[in-house]
């Protein structure tokens, strides 16, 4: 009976030492992540401040510029902003209509041009719509005459060709209306098109090419000769 219960108590005090041990060990894990997560304050506290003293830094350069050197720098950025516009209109990977709006948005912010909070978000409304049809229009285009995503392909690879190649290479400026439909037929070609005519799929990927390009030039034009036209 005392052998009994002698086993029973040391069961109970290994059972203890185990919980005991336990929770020393989930409190020294806590501590553990106590202290990184210090650490971690630490260290965003750090960046904290560095930014803020990168922040005061360039408001105390800023302020050393006067408002009519502001106004000027604000008014070259336009012009670049709209030159881009204009180039991002046919060179594929730049968006041509939001460079544009935002050449409006920096000539407004300078002394030189004024526009209304309407006008400022019709345009900006029209750049959002103006870029999404540049996705949507080729290839349903595309796909209503039959054509494939290696037509769409070779029309882009086919402006790039002819873009390089301006003015004196390819076919000269002509090259931009005809390497493209030439891309996009030898795409439909390589793409291995059976189903449908590949001279149809490739017109239908050039057409809507064209329709992308003229809208998204139409855009960047109309905002850089409203834009112009407000500094005179």
């Amino acid at each position: 009976m005392k052998i009994e219960t002698s086993r029973r108590q040391s069961i109970h005090f290994s059972l203890f030492t185990f919980h005991f041990s336990l929770l020393t060990s989930h409190f020294s894990l806590f501590t553990f992540h106590f202290s990184l997560f210090t650490s971690h304050f630490s260290l965003f506290t750090f960046h904290f401040s560095l930014f803020t003293s990168h922040f005061s830094l360039l408001t105390f350069h800023f302020s050393l510029f006067t408002s009519q050197q502001v106004s000027t720098f604000l008014i070259i950025l336009a012009v670049i902003m709209l030159l881009l516009g204009i180039a991002g209109s046919v060179v594929p990977g730049l968006p041509g209509p939001p460079l544009s709006w935002l050449g409006i948005l920096f000539a407004h912010l300078s002394d030189a041009a004024q526009f209304s909070t309407t006008f400022l978000i019709v345009t900006a409304i029209a750049a959002a719509i103006i870029t999404i049809l540049d996705y949507v229009v080729p290839s349903w285009s595309t796909r209503l005459h039959g054509g494939s995503k290696a037509g769409v392909w070779g029309c882009n690879i086919g402006l790039v060709v002819s873009i390089i190649g301006l003015p004196f290479g390819p076919a000269g400026l002509a090259g931009v209306i005809f390497w493209p439909f030439v891309g996009a037929l030898v795409g439909e070609l390589v793409g291995g098109n059976r189903d449908n005519s590949p001279l149809r799929a490739a017109w239908g990927a050039f057409v809507g090419f064209l329709l992308g390009t003229g809208l998204k030039l139409a855009y960047g034009i109309a905002a850089a000769i409203i834009t112009v036209a407000k500094f005179f």
